[in-house]
């Protein structure tokens, strides 16, 4: 099935490398990522569509430039599989990056816990509309941060400051829930405002149905 259409499309599929996305299990969010971009890439390069690797945490660790052929595939393959989950968390500074690189227009596919702040996300995701890119944005969270399911007295710690903190999850579920959601909600708004494709992808669901359903849904919009 086609994924975008029937003419070439340059395609960059931006990877969160940060600490926080080790988090999870069995699967961890970076590894249920990986996976997903590896598919996407995949599929792109099948269709003839060029499609590059982006991994980014504070900084871009690693670019690799769109291309179409299958050798190049195995490329972006191996470089996500070497990747690791490493240092902070600066998403607008990816996106900007990549904004002020890119001469042609193209598909901007982010994979991300988006732990960052929201104006600054925003800021980012705007500079590349302003040079007119689509944007598809899979806000990827493990299982237990959607349904904060803990009930005994719980030690969270900061995969990115390494802070630490006990907190009885039953008296702070309610707040935490809340917040959670009206951040999706905010995020879910602006990205509606600049035509951009949100998605929250839990990863206790197996990727290959996210990616069957997404694909479905965007064959059927046109």
């Amino acid at each position: 099935k086609k994924y975008h259409s029937e003419t070439n499309t340059r395609i960059h599929l931006l990877l969160d490398s940060s600490a926080s996305m080790g988090f999870g299990g069995p699967v961890t969010k970076f590894r249920y990522a990986q996976a997903m971009a590896a598919a996407l890439a995949y599929l792109m390069i099948l269709q003839q569509d060029a499609a590059g690797v982006v991994l980014f945490a504070d900084r871009i660790l690693r670019y690799l430039r769109p291309k179409a052929t299958m050798q190049h595939f195995r490329d972006v393959a191996a470089a996500l599989d070497a990747a690791k989950p490493q240092s902070t968390t600066d998403c607008s500074q990816a996106l900007h990056r990549l904004a002020e690189t890119l001469k042609a227009r193209g598909l901007v596919v982010l994979l991300s816990d988006l732990y960052d702040d929201l104006d600054r996300i925003r800021l980012g995701l705007r500079h590349l509309r302003f040079k007119k890119h689509e944007i598809i944005l899979f806000h990827i969270l493990d299982h237990r941060e959607l349904a904060f399911p803990y009930g005994a007295l719980t030690e969270f710690r900061d995969l990115e400051t390494n802070e630490r903190i006990q907190v009885l999850p039953s008296a702070h579920r309610p707040a935490y829930r809340k917040a959670l959601d009206a951040f999706c909600a905010d995020l879910r708004r602006e990205c509606s405002n600049m035509l951009i494709d949100y998605q929250v992808v839990d990863t206790s669901t197996p990727f290959d149905q996210v990616l069957a359903g997404y694909l479905a849904k965007r064959q059927r919009l046109g």
